[in-house]
């Protein structure tokens, strides 16, 4: 029977995230965590060893996001199953995800049942989403956009997203640059455009209205 079980890669730079998925999956009989790391560089060296069936992934990775690490999963192992268990609102980042190539997005608030389900659900052919996130993604199929906006920050496009996230952590100009591989001309053009979109006028209010998204988990 164990080599049935269908294995499982935990991509969380909370070790006890880690541990807690690890003790509360390798108790079935059809699941265990053959692997799990907190950094995504090791994680893609390790998924590209291990070959799992599903990798669980959080998408608040420190200097590479997790919906980068996403696209490079999807782009590397185009068959290979991608659940994001984040603690990040679904609203401003489940379409996002999906649409690089996870096949579920479910809350870090979720009970072990619901996250044992959605695994289920992910390795049986299926997309795990939450009620709400179905409702949009279906207003959006049948073009019934105009009702789903409910954050600014859905305004945003992925790389724009990511460039507030560091600005919200505090990051400065060179370190994000360099963490993103951006040169500093090409950094000031994101924060313009994200400017605009939010309508913030100045470099002090974009910090401010950062920091506030981050404290509140949305970043």
């Amino acid at each position: 029977m164990a080599g049935h079980r269908k294995r499982i890669y935990v991509v969380d730079d909370h070790p006890i995230v880690c541990e807690h998925l690890a003790m509360l999956l390798n108790r079935e009989p059809d699941l265990v965590v053959c692997g799990h790391s907190g950094a995504a560089t090791e994680a893609c060296e390790q998924i590209a060893r291990l070959q799992p069936d599903l990798v669980i992934a959080d998408l608040s990775l420190g200097a590479q996001g997790g919906l980068q690490l996403i696209e490079t999963l999807h782009a590397a192992h185009p068959r290979l199953l991608i659940l994001v268990l984040s603690a990040y609102d679904e609203t401003v980042y489940a379409e996002r995800a999906l649409r690089l190539g996870a096949n579920g997005y479910i809350s870090k608030n979720i009970a072990g049942h619901g996250i044992k389900a959605a695994i289920r659900k992910v390795l049986g052919g299926r997309t795990a989403v939450s009620e709400a996130v179905a409702e949009r993604l279906l207003r959006h199929i049948t073009g019934h956009r105009a009702d789903t906006t409910s954050h600014p920050l859905e305004l945003l496009s992925d790389r724009e997203l990511e460039v507030l996230r560091h600005v919200g952590n505090g990051c400065r100009p060179k370190e994000i640059a360099a963490r993103m591989h951006l040169s500093i001309k090409t950094l000031e053009g994101y924060e313009a455009r994200i400017k605009t979109k939010l309508h913030l006028t100045t470099a002090t209010e974009l910090s401010r209205a950062a920091y506030d998204w981050v404290k509140a988990g949305l970043l």
